[in-house]
């Protein structure tokens, strides 16, 4: 069931990574190198304790190793949840959680 849910969690972030990509457009050189550099500093991933508000929980760790704060969230199915930010001015995904295995990625 474990790696059920894990497959599932890697489907859902190259299902978001896509569809980013496809709804992107053609790119300047500029603004390819500024959606190179913010890919990059939003990977991340972990594992937070469920067995309490694991939605305050994983706020705190946003907070503390990224800097931001979730807009809301989107329930995916199977207690899987996409998280959304406000980053310049926009919202944006920005993580996966699994709210029954703590499991997240950015």
């Amino acid at each position: 069931m474990r790696r059920q849910k894990r497959k599932m969690t890697e489907f859902l972030i190259l299902a978001v990574v896509l569809s980013l990509t496809a709804c992107s457009g053609k790119n300047t050189e500029a603004e390819t190198e500024t959606q190179s550099e913010s890919t990059t500093e939003a990977e991340f991933s972990g594992i937070i304790d469920v067995k309490t508000d694991w939605k305050a929980t994983f706020e705190a760790v946003l907070m503390k190793e990224r800097g931001v704060k979730p807009d809301h969230y989107e329930e995916l199915g199977s207690g899987i949840y996409q998280v959304y930010v406000e980053k310049d001015g926009k919202v944006i995904p920005y993580a996966i959680v699994d709210s029954t295995t703590g499991e997240y990625h950015g």
